[in-house]
C-alpha cells in the first residue's frame, strides 16, 4: 500500500520539533507501507517562485516532498496554489513509486487540500488530529465553517486521544472518530541500564516543553521553590526554548533557584533521552494539551510522570505510572510531586517501560493505522456503520 501524507506541521532544520509527532507517525507507518509525505510550506518572500517542490528520501519506504509556495494577498489565490502544488506532488509520487491508495491528512488545516485530492484521485481520506486549538478556543470563527465542511468529508478522523475527539464533536464534526495515539521511538527512549545509571546527590526532575505561556513552566519552577522550602532539595532540568525563557530565568533568579533550575535549551532527541535516564521523575505543567509525546517518551524511559489532568493525559497516566494534579494549581502540583518523590520505590521502571511499549511503540501504532487503512480501502462506509 502507498500512503500519501499531507501536513503543514513538520520538522525542519530551522524548527526541528515543529510537528515532530507527525514525522514519527509517518516513520512508524513506513515500517509496513510505502509513505510519501507532502509538507506544505507557505513563504512571504516576494523573491520566491510561485511554487517550488523539493524531495528527499529518508529510507526505501519514506520519501518527503516539500511544497513551498508564495502567499498572495488575493483571496483564494493561496489555496489554489496549495492545491495545484499538492496535485503536482501527488502525480510525482505516483511516478516515483506507485499511485497512492489512501490520503492521510494531518491536522484540520490540511483537510481542504486532502479532501479535494481524494476526490480527484477517487481514493479514501483519513485525518489525524493533534491540535489543542479546540480546547483552547483558538479556532477563528471565520475558519470554523470551512473546517467543519471539509472535516465532515473525510472518511474517518483519527484524533490522538478520546478527549480530543469529544472536543471535535462540539464543533459540529460528525464523521466517524477512531483514536490512534502518538508513537515513541523505543530505540532512542529506553530506561537506564546498570552501566548508564548516574548516582546524584539530589533527585533530578525533568520537564520538556516549549517555553510558551500555555506550557506554564512557571508553575513547575514555583513548585520546586515550595519543595525547597519544605527541605526537599531537587534539581529541575528544563529542556526547550521559546518566548517565555527570559521571564522564566528571571523568576528562577528571584526565587533563589539559579543553582537548582537548569535551562538546557532545545536538545536533539538523543540528548533528551539521556536527560530522562538521569532523572527520577518527569514533570509537565501545561494548561492545554492533547496527548503530549514527551509524556510517552518519559514512560518509555521508565520514569513516573506527574502531569495535569487535562486533554488526553488522564487517558495515559494510571496510578501505576504516575499522578495527576489539578491543572494550574501549584499546591496540588507540589503535593503530587512530593508523593511520587516519597514513594519512588513503588514505581517499577521495567513495568512503566512495558506499559509504554504495549501502547505507544511503532509496531503497535503502525498496526492500528494499517487496520484502519485496510478497512477504509475495502469499505469506505465501514466506520459509519460501526458508529450507528
Amino acid at each position: 500500500m502507498h500512503v500519501f501524507f499531507v501536513t503543514e506541521w513538520f520538522p525542519t532544520e530551522q524548527r526541528p520539533y515543529y510537528g515532530i509527532f507527525i514525522l514519527e507517525h509517518a516513520r512508524s507507518i513506513a515500517k509496513l507501507h510505502k509513505v510519501s509525505v507532502l509538507y506544505i510550506h507557505g513563504v512571504d518572500s516576494a523573491s520566491s517562485s510561485s511554487i517550488q517542490i523539493t524531495s528527499r528520501i529518508e529510507n526505501q519506504n519514506l520519501t518527503i516532498y516539500q511544497l513551498s509556495y508564495r502567499r498572495l494577498i488575493i483571496p483564494g489565490s493561496t489555496w489554489i496554489r496549495q492545491l495545484n502544488g499538492a496535485w503536482q506532488v501527488f502525480k510525482r509520487s505516483t511516478q516515483d513509486a506507485s499511485r497512492p491508495d489512501i490520503i492521510h491528512a494531518n491536522v484540520n488545516n490540511t483537510a481542504d487540500v486532502a479532501v479535494v485530492l481524494g476526490r480527484l484521485a477517487n481514493i479514501p481520506v483519513v485525518l489525524s488530529e493533534h491540535s489543542s486549538a479546540y480546547a483552547r478556543n483558538r479556532l477563528k470563527p471565520s475558519q470554523i465553517p470551512l473546517i467543519r465542511y471539509f472535516m465532515n468529508r473525510v472518511d474517518v478522523i483519527l484524533p490522538v486521544c478520546d478527549s480530543l475527539g469529544r472536543q471535535m464533536r462540539s464543533f459540529g464534526i460528525t464523521r466517524p472518530i477512531v483514536p490512534v495515539q502518538n508513537v515513541v521511538d523505543m530505540d532512542i527512549f529506553y530506561p537506564a541500564t546498570d552501566g548508564e545509571q548516574v548516582v546524584s546527590t539530589y533527585c533530578e526532575i525533568t520537564i520538556i516543553a516549549r517555553l510558551s505561556e500555555e506550557k506554564a513552566v512557571h508553575l513547575a519552577i514555583q513548585g520546586i521553590a515550595r519543595l525547597h522550602q519544605q527541605g526537599i532539595r531537587v534539581v529541575l532540568n528544563i529542556a526547550g526554548d521559546g518566548p517565555e525563557r527570559q521571564n522564566l530565568e528571571t523568576l528562577t533568579k528571584d526565587l533563589g533557584l539559579s543553582e537548582w533550575v537548569r535551562f538546557h535549551g532545545g536538545l536533539p532527541k538523543s540528548q533528551l533521552a539521556d536527560m530522562l535516564r538521569r532523572s527520577s521523575v518527569f514533570l509537565l505543567s501545561s494548561t492545554f494539551e492533547s496527548q503530549p509525546a514527551v509524556i510517552l517518551e518519559a514512560l518509555a524511559c521508565g520514569l513516573p510522570v506527574v502531569a495535569p489532568d487535562i486533554g488526553g493525559i488522564p487517558e495515559v497516566i494510571t496510578p501505576a505510572v504516575g499522578l495527576l494534579f489539578r491543572s494550574g494549581n501549584v499546591d496540588d502540583l507540589v503535593s503530587k510531586l512530593r508523593s511520587v518523590l516519597d514513594n519512588l520505590s513503588a514505581y517499577n521502571s521495567a513495568h512503566i517501560r512495558q506499559y509504554a511499549v504495549a501502547h505507544f511503540s511503532p509496531e503497535v501504532v503502525s498496526t492500528r493505522f494499517d487496520q484502519i487503512y485496510q478497512q477504509v480501502n475495502n469499505d469506505r462506509h465501514a466506520f459509519e456503520r460501526q458508529a450507528v
